[in-house]
C-alpha cells in the first residue's frame, strides 16, 4: 500500500510540473518572463526524465550505466539548462543564476548516488545527505524569495521542482538497499 501511494503521489507531482512547464512556455510566449525560462523547463523535464528511468529500478549489483538514447536525451537537457543559465547570468537575474548552479550540484550528488551508491548510515552516507540538505535547503530559500517578491508562478514551479526531486530521492533509496546487503553478507 505504501508503494502505491507514493507512486500516486510521484505522478501526480510529475503531472502538475507538465503543467507547470506548459504554463512557462506560454507565459515566455506571452513575454511575461524571460523566452529561456521555458527552454530551462523544457531541459530540467527532460533531466528528470532520465533521472526517473535510471533509478526507477536498480540493477542487481545497485548501479546503473546510463547509454545511447537516455543519455543524449539527458545531454540535450543539460544543454537547456546551461543555455538558460547562462541567459540569467547575461541578463542579471542573479536569483536564477544561482538557483540552475543549485540544481546542476543537486544533479551531480545524484549522479554520484547512482554510479558510487554507499551504505545507509555510513559516514559516506551522511556527508552525502548533509550535501544534499544543504543545497535542497538553498533551492527552498530561493523558493520563499519567489513567493515573498510576489513571483507566485517562480514560487509554485521551485516547490514543484523540490517535490519532483523528492521522488527522484525517494528512488535512489532502493539503491543503497544492495549496497547494504552486500556490506552486511561479507561480514
Amino acid at each position: 500500500m505504501k508503494q502505491h501511494g507514493a507512486a500516486v503521489f510521484k505522478y501526480a507531482v510529475y503531472t502538475l510540473l507538465v503543467i507547470n512547464v506548459w504554463l512557462l512556455i506560454r507565459a515566455a510566449g506571452q513575454d511575461q518572463v524571460f523566452p529561456y525560462k521555458a527552454v530551462d523547463q523544457v531541459g530540467w523535464l527532460l533531466i528528470l526524465s532520465v533521472f526517473e528511468w535510471e533509478t526507477r529500478s536498480p540493477a542487481a549489483d545497485g548501479r546503473r550505466r546510463i547509454v545511447g538514447g537516455p543519455l543524449a536525451v539527458e545531454l540535450l537537457g543539460y544543454a537547456f539548462a546551461m543555455f538558460a543559465l547562462v541567459n540569467y547570468w547575461i541578463d542579471r537575474i542573479w536569483l536564477d543564476v544561482v538557483n540552475s548552479i543549485v540544481w546542476l550540484a543537486i544533479s551531480a550528488t545524484i549522479w554520484r548516488d547512482i554510479l558510487a551508491p554507499v551504505a545507509i548510515g555510513s559516514p559516506a552516507h551522511r556527508q552525502r545527505n548533509a550535501v544534499k540538505l544543504t543545497l535542497y535547503t538553498a533551492t527552498f530559500v530561493c523558493a520563499l524569495i519567489w513567493g515573498i517578491e510576489g513571483a507566485l508562478l517562480d514560487f509554485y514551479d521551485a516547490a514543484l521542482w523540490i517535490l519532483c526531486f523528492f521522488a527522484i530521492e525517494m528512488n535512489l533509496l532502493r539503491f543503497v538497499v544492495p549496497v547494504r546487503q552486500r556490506a552486511s553478507s561479507s561480514l
